[in-house]
């Protein structure tokens, strides 16, 4: 569910600011978005990666935590993948014009 939310608010987000840009075009305002974004997006997830450190760092000795925090971080990595190369790819039109 984590995981989920963090992916599709990102590309809400994404989606939401390139609707908003109204003039040049399209192709190269889908670029603009993705990069415009990118930064409080990586930051989020950063964010969320370095707080889930000490529960790598504790080991086997909480097997729960343990994995929660390798299963987050590993979908959160995963999920910039999806962000920040798949989407573009979707939202991306052959001749660009609209």
């Amino acid at each position: 569910m984590i995981l989920g939310g963090v992916a599709v608010n990102a590309a809400i987000f994404i989606v939401n600011d390139l609707n908003n840009r109204k003039i040049g075009v399209y192709n190269r305002r889908v670029v603009k978005a993705v990069g415009g974004k990118a930064v409080p997006i990586l930051l989020t997830i950063l964010s969320t990666c370095f707080g889930l450190i000490p529960f790598i760092m504790e080991g086997q000795n909480e097997i729960f935590w343990f994995s929660l925090a390798i299963g987050t971080i590993g979908g959160l990595v995963f999920s910039v993948v999806g962000v920040f190369l798949a989407l573009p790819v979707f939202l991306w039109r052959k001749n660009g014009v609209r």
